[in-house]
């Protein structure tokens, strides 16, 4: 018996002895193609714009949160997106191939895809707990001699660690990360307890990645077999 295509076998489902069919359902063994391997994921609907702009302007790169032999993390084009959105979860589904000379990745594996839609320069950064929302849009505590100052900001990229922001702050300046609900603006606070390098701030960076990890990643399947 030759299969039709080349992959690796899995556990014998039909062992020596058992009553077997011309035209039975249980197969003898399944077989997962696993050089190239595709790998399925999905990005919110509102990265539409995005996606299709970063496509136009040559190609979109994604890349996983495994390593090739030389230590960095495996990056390909992506090769299919999808034409609908999902109704049920507001998301758009893209596919991308590895090769997997190395077989580091098995059909099935979720992995974490990182998806560059873009680059923030000169990125403002503030730990995602700095930012609150308000009636009239986001905002953060800025301490200024001692006092709580409400800067509206407006929210660039959030990876759910770290936030790019735009606004009325500057690199350096201190921002309050917890208690806010006992803030008052212009209110006095106080700093307690935090050592001199345990002070949070707004870092400014040269440049910014926009597009961050998705959920639990995507699926890496065998062929044309998604989650096999």
């Amino acid at each position: 018996i030759r299969s039709p295509v080349n992959g690796k076998t899995g556990p014998l489902l039909i062992q020596p002895g058992n009553m077997v069919s011309a035209n039975g359902a249980n197969p003898l063994v399944t077989i997962a193609q696993v050089k190239p391997v595709k790998i399925s994921f999905t990005l919110p609907q509102t990265d539409l714009a995005r996606i299709q702009t970063r496509q136009a302007a040559g190609g979109l790169n994604a890349s996983i949160d495994v390593n090739d032999a030389s230590g960095q993390p495996l990056s390909a084009p992506v090769t299919f997106t999808s034409n609908a959105v999902s109704a049920q979860s507001g998301t758009i589904e893209l596919r991308t191939q590895f090769g997997n000379s190395n077989l580091a990745l098995v059909p099935g594996q979720l992995v974490n895809v990182t998806v560059e839609l873009g680059d923030i320069q000169r990125a403002l950064v503030v730990p995602r707990e700095a930012v609150n929302d308000g009636p009239e849009g986001s905002y953060v505590y800025v301490v200024k001699d001692d006092k709580a100052q409400e800067v509206p900001v407006q929210v660039l990229f959030d990876d759910t660690k770290n936030v790019a922001i735009s606004g009325g702050i500057a690199a350096g300046d201190q921002v309050i990360t917890e208690g806010q609900l006992r803030v008052v603006p212009d209110g006095a606070v106080g700093v307690f307890g935090a050592a001199a390098g345990d002070k949070r701030g707004a870092a400014g960076r040269k440049g910014g990645r926009r597009g961050g990890r998705r959920g639990a990643g995507g699926g890496a399947g065998g062929g044309a077999r998604r989650g096999a």
